[in-house]
């Protein structure tokens, strides 16, 4: 994420839609500060304050989402506009990074937990995301959960094609390129889709254009 940046020192934008992410952004700020970045924090308490939150994204170099419950996080976004702030960072060419959540709200669709939140509903559901690419994005793929549950949950988006990126595992897009970068070497990315009634799922190239990402093939 630094080195997409282009800069030795990048300002790096965390975003925190509730009082959890201050553990989030204390963790990741010392990571970042050590490979050269500025770290800044905007917090959910500050997203009515149209001057602060305006300042933060016209400083930042990277705008980094993190974890947590997708459809909520996109209520607070479209609530206080935040949506249009991270739109405008991109077309601007500044680095738009996700966790999670954070990777979902980047993507067309993604498969979430975020009605685990209720206690009476365990189901994993599709959350609509901002749509920076046009893939559906299913995190946390090591869990056999969310893995055999994508049938069903692409049922109604035929269309798309889903990735699957298992911890430990990114799918980075530059430009038109993509990439599949580990911190754990057996962790995998999956590339998914409907071909008819068949569901398929197929282990995705570390390197490739981004185009072949949306391809059914």
């Amino acid at each position: 994420i630094v080195q997409l940046s282009g800069k030795a020192h990048p300002r790096l934008l965390f975003i925190g839609f509730s009082i959890r992410a201050n553990h989030s952004f204390g963790m990741m700020k010392k990571r970042f500060m050590e490979l050269g970045a500025q770290c800044e924090y905007l917090s959910y308490l500050e997203f009515e304050n149209k001057k602060t939150v305006d300042g933060k994204f016209k400083r930042a170099d990277i705008v980094y989402l993190g974890g947590g419950n997708t459809m909520y996080f996109m209520s607070q976004m479209k609530k206080f506009g935040l949506d249009e702030k991270i739109k405008e960072c991109a077309l601007q060419d500044k680095i738009i990074a996700g966790k999670s959540a954070g990777a979902i709200i980047i993507s067309a669709f993604g498969s979430s937990d975020s009605r685990h939140y209720k206690k009476e509903d365990k189901k994993y559901t599709c959350a609509k995301g901002l749509g920076f690419i046009d893939l559906f994005l299913a995190p946390h793929f090591s869990s056999s959960e969310r893995r055999d549950d994508m049938p069903r949950i692409m049922k109604n988006k035929k269309s798309k094609v889903a990735i699957g990126l298992d911890n430990q595992c990114a799918l980075v897009i530059n430009d038109e390129n993509y990439e599949v970068v580990k911190s754990n070497q057996d962790a995998k990315a999956f590339k998914m889709f409907y071909s008819g009634i068949e569901f398929i799922i197929k282990e995705l190239e570390n390197f490739g254009k981004v185009d072949d990402l949306t391809i059914k093939q």
